[in-house]
């Protein structure tokens, strides 16, 4: 659960959002992938996140590996290192490491890509509860328009 600071800057950022940029995260907001390939959606939905660190974690880790395909096919050992600091599990580290010793940069690429399967099914288990607060911010926001 997120301390009531964590929740104070969540609703900030949301109080402070404009209408266009709500219809906009609302629109992204029907796929989980499309809210983490956005930094905007994904700023808002880590401070939605709040002390739920686990979750945020995956957030911090399906960053890094869409960094790292984006270098395709030129991958470092050091990158193994920079997402088992960010909370890598052993298991999907030691994958990585595998694949990157072998250094076939399309199997190097298909586990960055399988990393970031299981963090988006780990944030999709909190992400109801942020469509629904993205939904009531635009509500409210089209309300004030009208009002």
């Amino acid at each position: 659960m997120a301390t009531s600071s964590e929740k104070q800057s969540f609703v900030d950022l949301i109080e402070s959002m404009e209408l266009v940029e709500a219809d906009r995260i609302y629109a992204l907001s029907n796929s989980v992938g499309k809210i983490l390939d956005d930094s905007e959606a994904r700023k808002i939905l880590r401070h939605f996140m709040g002390s739920e660190k686990r979750s945020v974690q995956c957030v911090d880790i399906y960053e890094k590996c869409a960094e790292f395909l984006e270098k395709h096919p030129k991958y470092e050992s050091c990158e193994c290192e920079i997402l088992a600091r960010l909370g890598l599990p052993s298991h999907l580290k030691q994958r990585l490491f595998y694949r990157m010793n072998r250094g076939d940069p399309n199997s190097i690429s298909l586990c960055l890509k399988n990393i970031q399967a299981e963090c988006l099914s780990e944030v999709a288990e909190c992400f109801r509860d942020f469509k629904d607060s993205i939904t009531k911010v635009r509500m409210n926001l089209k309300l004030k328009t009208l009002g």
